[in-house]
């Protein structure tokens, strides 16, 4: 069984966001499986202190020689098609595969390798819940596309 973790900031409390996502990931089968994990939200009132203390929540969380993608503004846009080629890659190889989002400010970039993939879902901002919701929306195209089932655009 292949398993893409999913790292976040906070629990999902919307209940037709979780809804949605349970769905969604309810209905990958053939060798697909998501896992979800979450680090609490740091109580540090400074930004800084706040967002250094949740990216050290988050990397150390992430499961060990995983491909991971930190999900930011700044990251790369892909269409649903390049998504979906990049976990095709993942998939066929059997290699681990790990999404992060981070909290409200983002990852203290300092704490971040340099090297770091970052993935961008749009140039708006998204409240983590939300970021969730479309990454797993993605993340289910990309299984459509993969496994040739017909999905609506």
């Amino acid at each position: 069984m292949w398993e893409i973790k999913l790292l976040t900031v906070g629990k999902t409390r919307n209940k037709a966001i979780m809804e949605e996502i349970k769905r969604l990931s309810s209905q990958m089968s053939n060798g697909w499986r998501l896992s979800f994990d979450y680090v609490a939200l740091a109580e540090k009132k400074d930004v800084s202190a706040r967002t250094k203390e949740e990216t050290i929540f988050l990397l150390s969380k992430i499961p060990k020689e995983s491909h991971t993608y930190f999900l930011s503004a700044e990251g790369t846009e892909y269409s649903s098609e390049n998504f979906s080629n990049i976990l095709k890659k993942y998939k066929d190889s059997g290699e681990k595969l790990c999404f992060v989002i981070g909290g409200a400010y983002g990852f203290d970039r300092n704490l971040i390798p340099k090297n770091a993939k970052l993935v961008s879902l749009s140039k708006m901002t998204f409240s983590h819940e939300m970021a969730l919701l479309v990454l797993v929306e993605q993340i289910y195209r990309a299984y459509t596309i993969y496994n040739n089932i017909p999905y609506a655009k």
